[in-house]
């Protein structure tokens, strides 16, 4: 909160809190949702024309809107940009609310559909730099995680087993391994998924037992190293963050392969923030 009202921001260890303004003609309201390894900062803003993604850069210092789909009434949303500077969001369009994606290179947003069956709903929430989005998109089933790429297009990656049908996927690494979160019979559960095997796996399947106890509920990032940082539920009933770490693999291999056959090892008792796991081959 600013003195202008909500304003997006920049923070660094040298300046602090930069406020990053917003677009002209709105309410004074504008929140980032991701940075790049440039700087280059996403998000969305009020505007004249109404909600719209933005995109910040730190050469000039300016935001910049980044229109909508044609079509419908004027609203768009950006969730995350890649080292290259392509965008994905939502935007609406004259099919419906519908996942962009607009690379750098390009003036202009592309739609990237819908999975088939459901009514017209996608939204992109993650793009790595092989311009792989992941999101989620109404489908036949019901909502459903997908993974879209410009040769396949868009591919729905199921859910667990057991529940009501009700997946999505929060990001993807180079490696095009997913995560997320899906729902099975024992509720709520991340997952990861990963583009050799095609398959959701539960990350719950994967611990060991110093795990007992947990409910590995959410998954919400993995960089390329492997990593996976999330939330779930401790032995102490108490929501806690987790950060699962690969310790085989390498640069080339991060993936670890025969990931059904790892285990997670938990540690940290419950007695901070962050709960530390490695990934082990057994």
């Amino acid at each position: 909160l600013s003195v202008s009202g909500f304003e997006a921001f920049l923070w660094n260890s040298q300046n602090g809190i930069v406020g990053l303004g917003d677009l002209p003609g709105g309410q004074s309201y504008s929140s980032a949702e991701a940075i790049n390894n440039a700087g280059q900062v996403v998000g969305v803003s009020d505007s004249s024309s109404g909600y719209q993604a933005f995109l910040w850069d730190p050469v000039t210092r300016t935001m910049k809107g980044l229109g909508d789909l044609a079509g419908g009434s004027f609203s768009s949303h950006a969730y995350c940009i890649n080292s290259v500077g392509d965008v994905v969001g939502i935007s609406s369009s004259d099919l419906g609310y519908e996942a962009f994606l607009l690379a750098a290179n390009q003036g202009t947003m592309r739609g990237l559909g819908e999975l088939p069956g459901g009514e017209i709903y996608s939204v992109a929430r993650a793009i790595n730099n092989n311009q792989q989005v992941v999101g989620i998109s109404a489908s036949s089933g019901g909502r459903e995680a997908f993974i879209w790429d410009a040769t396949a297009g868009m591919l729905g990656l199921g859910d667990l087993p057991g529940g009501d049908y009700s997946s999505g996927a929060y990001d993807v690494n180079i490696w095009g391994q997913v995560v997320g979160q899906g729902t099975s019979d024992r509720g709520q559960e991340a997952f990861l998924w990963d583009t050799v095997h095609r398959a959701m796996v539960p990350l719950q399947q994967l611990t060991d037992a110093t795990a007992d106890g947990w409910q590995i509920a959410y998954a919400g990032g993995i960089n390329d190293k492997g990593q996976i940082a999330g939330y779930g539920i401790n032995p102490q009933g108490r929501s806690e963050a987790f950060l699962l770490t690969p310790i085989s693999g390498g640069p080339t291999n991060p993936c670890l392969n025969q990931y059904p056959q790892m285990r997670i090892t938990l540690d940290g008792g419950g007695q901070s923030n962050t709960v530390n796991a490695t990934l082990k081959e057994t």
